[in-house]
């Protein structure tokens, strides 16, 4: 008996892995009937010999289960577990947030480009010169940046919500979500502000940036889709995360279980924070 365990609310996975089992279980079982049955009809009829060497057997199995690939000995039977967690794959729920994500990280990156525009017209190097740390004055800007990618997600939820009934989950659990990944996705804002020389130049990387991060985290198709190497490697974006997230709520994940997702987010505004903060204090001492 083989039993297969999936999940609900992963059709396409499922699918996938029963037909494999399906076609293998076609193959074994026609050869293993047919091998049974002609070797036992070819030794009544004298045709071969418990005595002849293995491989003559095994040339016989190899015919018999090529010629009957098409046959079906045994079928494959499945059933839905009573009680399963979760619901039917919601595309227009997945992919709400997610292209929320891809324009929230527009958003950031060009809230970023404006620090640069500010420093090459004087306004940041003289902030910077004044007893206020380089860090306050950077995280007064970011601040801003920040609390505008929260204002874009909020009214895309709400908007979803109100005029096209896309639920994204409770509020109690969506609202610390927004929170952490624009936080996330500010943290590459800074970034992309601090190793670039121009608004120009950050406006070209903060776009390619956006797009490679859209695609390799699954912004325009699911993210189980992608290959599980591709999955872990898109952890580096804050659209990975925040897909994550969205997704563990629509399938019902509790505050406890959100922990880890937000943990990751908050540490990566961190990191990118502190190396953006670095960056600029070298740029104008």
């Amino acid at each position: 008996v083989i039993e297969i365990y999936g999940n609900p609310t992963r059709p396409t996975s499922v699918s996938v892995v029963r037909t494999v089992v399906d076609e293998f279980i076609n193959r074994a079982s026609a050869m293993f009937s047919g091998v049974q049955v002609s070797v036992l009809q070819m030794l009544k009829a004298g045709m071969l010999n418990p005595s002849d060497p293995k491989s003559k057997f095994t040339d016989v199995g190899e015919f018999v289960a090529t010629e009957n690939e098409d046959e079906r000995f045994i079928t494959l039977q499945g059933s839905m577990a009573e009680g399963s967690i979760g619901a039917e794959f919601d595309w227009f729920g997945y992919i709400a947030p997610s292209m929320a994500l891809l324009f929230l990280m527009f958003t950031i990156t060009n809230g970023g480009k404006s620090i640069l525009a500010e420093s090459e017209g004087g306004t940041l190097p003289r902030m910077l010169i004044t007893p206020s740390s380089s860090t306050q004055v950077l995280g007064g800007k970011v601040f801003g940046i920040y609390l505008n990618g929260v204002a874009q997600l909020a009214v895309l939820f709400v908007a979803s919500l109100l005029m096209l009934q896309i639920n994204w989950g409770p509020v109690s659990v969506v609202v610390p979500t927004i929170l952490f990944v624009v936080a996330a996705a500010t943290g590459w804002g800074m970034l992309i502000a601090a190793v670039s020389k121009t608004p120009a130049q950050a406006n070209i990387m903060g776009t390619a940036i956006t797009l490679v991060f859209a695609i390799s985290s699954g912004s325009f198709f699911p993210r189980q889709m992608l290959p599980p190497w591709l999955q872990t490697i898109s952890l580096i974006s804050p659209n990975a995360w925040g897909i994550e997230a969205f997704d563990s709520i629509r399938l019902g994940a509790t505050m406890s279980e959100l922990l880890p997702l937000w943990g990751g987010m908050i540490a990566m505004f961190a990191i990118l924070f502190v190396i953006s903060t670095y960056i600029f204090r070298k740029q104008y001492q």
